[in-house]
């Protein structure tokens, strides 16, 4: 069993999230504002008269009980939805869309194919063959569904 194709999208989709220069969470977004939070805590400390420390510093930049909490489990779950499950849910709902409509695309062809006892071109019979075999009817629902349109807006 061959893993490459998906351990490609995985690695794509980590390098799509973390090395695109506009996207939320690229490493050079997430380093910058890191260093700006360091600066502006440690410039707080300094001006209180404490003394800066490292290990103070990353306590107030990641407090145990927000980095251990349920909600914190709950964003890195998300992310992993939105950065691949969703993709993958999309892609087969397009694929399966596709072949849903060329099933019942078949289907309609096969049971409303061209009436051929009327003289008409291909083109113009299609439109009145989908919809039924007599013009009125044809008329009749294309006027129904014209004069509908502003009511749903």
């Amino acid at each position: 069993m061959d893993f490459s194709p998906g351990i490609s999208y995985f690695l794509g989709q980590l390098s799509k999230a973390f090395f695109a220069p506009g996207s939320h969470v690229s490493l050079l977004s997430l380093v910058c504002a890191f260093f700006i939070a360091l600066f502006v805590l440690a410039a707080r400390r300094l001006r209180k008269g404490r003394r800066v420390r490292l290990k103070s510093l990353l306590r107030a930049m990641f407090p145990r009980h927000i980095v251990m909490s349920r909600s914190s489990l709950a964003d890195l779950g998300y992310f992993y939805f939105n950065l691949f499950l969703f993709g993958i849910i999309f892609g087969w709902a397009l694929l399966s869309y596709e072949v849903l409509s060329h099933s019942v695309a078949d289907l309609l062809t096969a049971t409303l194919a061209l009436n051929p006892t009327l003289n008409l071109t291909a083109q113009a019979s299609v439109g009145i063959n989908v919809i039924g075999p007599e013009p009125a009817v044809s008329l009749s629902v294309t006027s129904v569904t014209f004069g509908s349109q502003p009511i749903g807006y």
